[in-house]
């Protein structure tokens, strides 16, 4: 409808006719409070009857509050029925859905009322940061049949939409609907007319295109930032991995190839092969040049910023030949670290081996070689007993307390090669030497050691039960001297192809911080040990309820008896 043109209120717009409908995109609650309250206050200060229909993000309420900041009598108006400020559930969703020609006859019936009571026209707005996915087909129609009627009638319109909800299509949908749309591009509005709806979709899709080509750049960095976070792969598997995910993140993934060089070795695509269109950036390790990263296209493209490059892909395969220079320097440390732990543990474990062999022979010495001897004198000194005259009374005496000297001797003897190496655990095995060891404890101490075997026949190589049972051995003399424990229970089983020691006391609970101190090295004993056989050691302790340590190894098993 031509005729008298109505003032906006808006900066960017001069003055238009009735039956003007647009659009305007926001982000936040001040983008609407910035176009619809210097809206309304024309259309207000003009006669115009108002109409706005309010969603998130802005309420009824903070509507209302925003025009009394900029209108000092708003109250009047709204008590005389000038403007009506309703929420879109009241209006749009009526009877809980949206019905097109219900709404559209509600702004015919509103506008007839306001020319019957006097007032110039209909101003309306509406919020659609309501609209659901589903409703989006349903309310395009609903704006197109909008757009083709309002030029008829005493109406002008702005309908809001949210950027947030939008995407490019939607955009399209919206502008194509509307005579023109307003946009805030930094701290200015600007205005887009339909006419240039071909241009901004061209633009839309050109963005959107350099969004996602920055998005895979971004995804590939970042998948490679996690492989080389990865423990326990090699430089060799990570370099594999990084050459595969690279030809994603260029223009023309599909006629992409890349390959990287390290030491002598290629790690390529299946595409990759030497062509007149290739990128190249050098691996940089130490200050020195170790390998290099590749990238080719199978075909001719336009020439952009580095040939069929563009500037980002070279900032791209720049920043990926860094990455791998910090992935390799990274691993190559850690590589060295594993070995030089590796060979640290093959030491504890051989020195361990060479004392427990040293412990074997000094036993034995002092079992076969004091033992016989001091077992010879005693039989010397019983057959000179024998043979004393019986008047001799001070040298029977004497001869006897030697004999109980050669007794005592011949039982520490027995203590000795016992705790330097007990004899059950060669001629008996670990199950009977850990039982051994248990009621040792508890004869010496006044601790109850209860110890629960579940199979006697559990036969193990020598080096398993030696350092099995030291780990054992340890775990006593930890509850013996720290732990303040009167009970300890004791369990040795097989479980899931694994031996498992479970030992457990009553006492004062080991701390986190006991458990993780560089200093006990009981604690670390155990674990190095336990580790050199493929197995671990878990510590827990419980404040005032006691400690539990549960070692266990694989079973590799002689057999069974």
């Amino acid at each position: 409808m031509g005729g008298k043109t109505r003032k906006m209120g808006i900066d960017i717009l001069s003055d238009v006719p009735w039956g003007t409908h647009f659009c305007q995109f926001y982000q936040t609650k001040e983008d609407l409070i910035d176009i619809l309250v210097p809206y309304f206050k024309a259309g207000l200060e003009n006669n115009e009857f108002c109409m706005w229909i309010t969603s998130e993000p802005l309420s009824e309420k903070e509507a209302k509050k925003a025009m009394r900041e900029a209108l000092p009598d708003f109250d009047r108006y709204l008590k005389r029925g000038q403007i009506e400020i309703i929420p879109h559930e009241e209006w749009y969703l009526e009877k809980g859905s949206f019905n097109i020609q219900r709404v559209l006859s509600g702004w015919i019936d509103k506008l007839d009322q306001a020319l019957a009571q006097g007032y110039d026209g209909l101003r309306l707005t509406g919020n659609t940061f309501w609209l659901e996915e589903r409703d989006w087909r349903n309310f395009t129609e609903y704006e197109e049949k909008v757009n083709n009627v309002i030029g008829k009638y005493k109406m002008m319109a702005i309908c809001s939409y949210s950027l947030d909800k939008c995407g490019a299509s939607e955009v399209i949908d919206v502008v194509s609907n509307h005579q023109f749309a307003l946009i805030r591009k930094e701290v200015k509005w600007e205005l887009i007319e339909s006419s240039d709806l071909k241009q901004a979709e061209e633009e839309i899709e050109r963005v959107l295109h350099r969004l996602k080509e920055r998005y895979a750049e971004l995804s590939c960095l970042y998948e490679i930032d996690k492989i080389s976070r990865k423990e326990g792969v090699t430089i060799e598997e990570s370099l594999k991995e990084v050459a595969q995910l690279m030809p994603p993140a260029w223009q023309y993934p599909e006629i992409t190839g890349s390959c990287i060089t390290y030491e002598d070795k290629k790690y390529k695509t299946r595409k990759f092969k030497e062509t007149k269109w290739m990128q190249r950036a050098n691996i940089i390790v130490s200050n020195k040049k170790a390998g290099l990263v590749e990238v080719c296209y199978l075909e001719k493209k336009p020439k952009i910023d580095e040939g069929p490059f563009v500037e980002e892909e070279r900032n791209l395969i720049n920043a990926i030949s860094e990455r791998l220079g910090q992935t390799i320097e990274r691993k190559r440390a850690e590589e060295e670290i594993k070995s030089s732990r590796e060979q640290l543990r093959n030491l504890a474990a051989h020195l361990q081996s060479v004392r427990e062999e040293e412990r074997k022979l000094i036993a034995r010495e002092i079992h076969d070689e004091l033992g016989q001897s001091l077992t010879a004198l005693k039989m010397d000194l019983y057959w000179l007993d024998k043979r004393m005259p019986i008047d001799q009374r001070p040298l029977l005496k004497k001869t006897k307390s030697m004999s109980r000297l050669i007794d005592k001797t011949i039982r520490r003897i027995k203590k000795i090669s016992a705790e330097l190496r007990p004899g059950l655990l060669d001629y008996l095995g670990l199950p009977a030497a850990i039982e051994w060891e248990g009621k040792e404890l508890q004869n010496r101490t006044e601790i109850k050691c209860e110890v629960n075997i579940d199979s006697e026949d559990i036969i193990l190589e020598q080096d398993h039960s030696t350092a099995f049972f030291r780990i054992f051995q340890e775990v006593l003399t930890n509850a013996a001297r720290h732990a303040k424990a009167t009970r300890i229970k004791v369990s040795l089983k097989e479980k899931a192809g694994k031996l498992e020691l479970r030992v457990r006391d009553n006492g004062k609970g080991i701390t986190e911080k006991q458990i993780s101190d560089p200093k006990s090295f009981g604690l670390i004993g155990m674990r190095e040990r336990a580790q050199f056989l493929g197995g671990e050691v878990k510590i827990r302790g419980v404040q005032d309820k006691g400690t539990t340590i549960i070692a266990t190894i694989p079973l590799p098993k002689i057999g069974k008896a």
